[in-house]
């Protein structure tokens, strides 16, 4: 194992968490996760595959408490959460961006998303993806006055996504489940598995020059029809997609509606990466597809 500490945050979530179990498993680096709460039992899950655990609160954290918790390490993952930020976001990722500076750290590694609200001329404003990209500029900005090595990689839509967010719904006779988006049928539909995170950033982790300054994004784009049709040959249940224009979708009234929705209007006019090289991801791991994560999930086993 090398001496080279990784730290990584977002580690009990989906993007951190993958980046922990690949680099874990891969024993190339130390590895260091910024927690909340040391005690929690994701934390502790952590510690017991040998991840240093440093106890800090990003949303009252200064720029010297970030570097404190990043000295001595040669690299860090960072993936920041609006649904905990809020309009925080950015200021709370530029501060780990000082605090990187401040500790001289080699190589960061921002898992970012498009500034639609920059591509589209401020007509598809979308907060999430917008404050992410914020943080990115501000990165860069670092990273040409010699800081660091930045490197980002852009995340599609999660798989997952359709267990939690938009999961089959049943009809009320029982004979079928529907599916709800804002997405376009005839519009292919960006998506991928979270945990291919984990070997994409170990990748870039390993050749630091070579992907210096480059942005990755990964997909394995499908439409719904698609989707719904793998979704319903892997359960044996019939799932139909039921599509709602983002204007409606908006006002479904739920806390995020009118995000998600100027999500999908971005992607039903520009997909997830306009201007982006889809082609890097898949030459540093094999992306998995959609019908290889039905075929190793059981959350679709328990769909009655």
């Amino acid at each position: 194992m090398s001496d080279k500490i990784i730290t990584v945050f977002g580690a009990t979530g989906k993007q951190g968490g993958a980046v922990i179990e690949t680099l874990a498993k891969s024993k190339k680096f130390k590895l260091r996760a910024i927690t909340r709460n040391p005690d929690s039992p994701a934390s502790q899950e952590l510690k017991k595959k040998g991840v240093e655990l440093v106890k800090l609160d990003m949303t009252t954290a200064s720029v010297d408490d970030f570097a404190k918790a990043l000295t001595g390490s040669y690299g860090l993952f960072l993936v920041t959460d609006f649904y905990t930020y809020f309009g925080a976001e950015a200021d709370i990722g530029k501060k780990v961006v000082d605090g990187a500076v401040k500790a001289k750290v080699e190589h960061f590694v921002f898992s970012s998303l498009s500034a639609c609200k920059k591509i589209t001329k401020g007509e598809i404003p979308v907060p999430h993806f917008d404050l992410k990209d914020d943080i990115k500029v501000y990165a860069e900005e670092k990273a040409k006055n010699g800081a660091f090595v930045l490197s980002t990689i852009l995340v599609p839509f999660y798989y997952q996504n359709f267990e939690s967010y938009f999961p089959p719904t049943k009809s009320a006779d029982g004979t079928y489940y529907t599916i709800t988006m804002p997405q376009e049928a005839n519009v292919p539909l960006d998506i991928g598995d979270v945990n291919d995170v984990g070997p994409i950033v170990e990748a870039i982790l390993n050749d630091k020059q070579k992907y210096a300054g480059v942005t990755i994004p990964f997909t394995t784009p499908l439409k719904m029809q698609e989707i719904v049709d793998k979704i319903s040959k892997a359960t044996g249940k019939t799932i139909k997609y039921n599509y709602v224009p983002p204007e409606v979708f908006a006002k479904f009234g739920f806390p995020g509606a009118e995000e998600f929705a100027h999500m999908f209007s971005f992607y039903n006019k520009h997909g997830a990466f306009p201007g982006q090289d889809t082609t890097i991801a898949p030459k540093l791991t094999k992306l998995t597809t959609f019908d290889e994560y039905l075929n190793n999930n059981k959350y679709y086993d328990n769909l009655q």
